[in-house]
């Protein structure tokens, strides 16, 4: 059992809520149990729970199809899903760049961006930025990975949580609500699960202020290396918030891996992430709704995926962002265990 240490000052909280500081605890081993939960936020994923978050929660809470299925419901039972045809017809045009006197990255770019026509929306939103990537990257590997290195320079007119990505609508001239953030890691040596969980815990604590504000979910992608995971949050009650993993592909490191990325199930894993963030954290023409997850309990009991009215919850109390760094115990060590699988 977790016992707090020691106080600090209650900063915009009732009188009778009380802020309870620890002293410095590793970040890696606690990130889910304080970190997060000190956040309002249950992460879940696939096999990446810890035994204490089981205990309290129970297996089948935890079920991640449950909050997937509760996702999907808010997608339109006739969308389309990419076909062997669409797949076959992609493979034909990016395994033309491989013969010889063949198409060129560009010539395949325009071929695919030809075959998206012919799709709907968000089936050639896809295939476009599939296209896109083949004119990106590099013709080999690169062979040390630790000669690229993040900028020194920082934005004075923002925070340093601020990730490296930030999804906003564009009103005029003029950045509007945000719909996701992101954090990029090269995952080179540098990259440890130290650093990858400090990533999580500020995607975590802007997601939720951003569902908090805006009544809706929030997509959130995280890239370590080549691994690229997605996220969305949603408020499922007061202050409780619910991280749900809903993708995770490997992205090629160059033209000649290309093959082990363009496959049916990362183009169809890509197809159902465009259509969650269009249909759940982007509606144009309705109110934005918060899904709740799929519970068990009797048929005779009210569906839990009703909108939650935001308008009468007051201001979070969770910690904010740089008291819970300074929770944080800044040693790292390879040995202790992470809940959250990040590679």
């Amino acid at each position: 059992m977790f016992v707090p240490q020691q106080t600090t000052r209650e900063d915009q909280a009732p009188a009778d809520f009380k802020i309870i500081i620890p002293k410095p605890v590793p970040l890696k081993s606690s990130i889910q149990e304080i970190f997060l939960a000190l956040s309002g936020a249950l992460l879940l994923a696939n096999e990446q729970h810890s035994e204490c978050k089981m205990t309290v929660f129970g297996e089948q809470v935890l079920l991640l199809k449950h909050q997937t299925q509760a996702l999907l419901s808010n997608v339109p039972h006739n969308a389309l899903n990419f076909t062997n045809d669409d797949f076959m017809a992609m493979v034909n045009v990016v395994s033309a760049i491989d013969e010889e006197e063949g198409m060129t990255p560009k010539s395949a770019k325009l071929r695919l961006l030809t075959l998206a026509t012919s799709m709907d929306r968000f089936k050639s939103n896809v295939v476009e930025g599939i296209a896109d990537l083949l004119v990106k990257l590099p013709f080999d590997p690169i062979a040390d990975k630790n000669q690229f290195g993040e900028p020194n320079k920082e934005d004075t007119t923002t925070t340093d949580i601020r990730p490296d990505a930030i999804v906003s609508t564009l009103v005029q001239r003029a950045f509007g609500q945000s719909l996701g953030f992101g954090e990029v890691r090269l995952g080179g040596d540098n990259t440890t699960n130290h650093s990858l969980c400090l990533d999580t815990l500020k995607l975590a604590v802007l997601s939720r202020n951003s569902s908090l504000k805006n009544g809706h979910p929030i997509l959130i992608f995280h890239v370590n290396g080549y691994q690229l995971v997605f996220y969305m949050i949603q408020m499922i009650h007061s202050h409780f918030f619910i991280m749900t993993e809903i993708g995770r592909i490997t992205l090629p490191e160059a033209l000649s891996c290309r093959h082990s990325f363009i496959t049916l199930k990362n183009i169809c894993t890509l197809l159902r992430i465009t259509l969650l963030f269009w249909h759940c954290c982007y509606q144009e023409d309705s109110l934005p709704s918060v899904v709740a997850p799929v519970s068990t309990s009797s048929p005779t009991s009210p569906k839990a995926a009703n909108p939650i009215d935001t308008s009468t919850f007051s201001p979070s109390v969770s910690l904010h962002t740089t008291q819970l760094f300074q929770m944080i115990n800044n040693t790292t060590s390879k040995y202790r265990d992470c809940s959250i699988q990040y590679k």
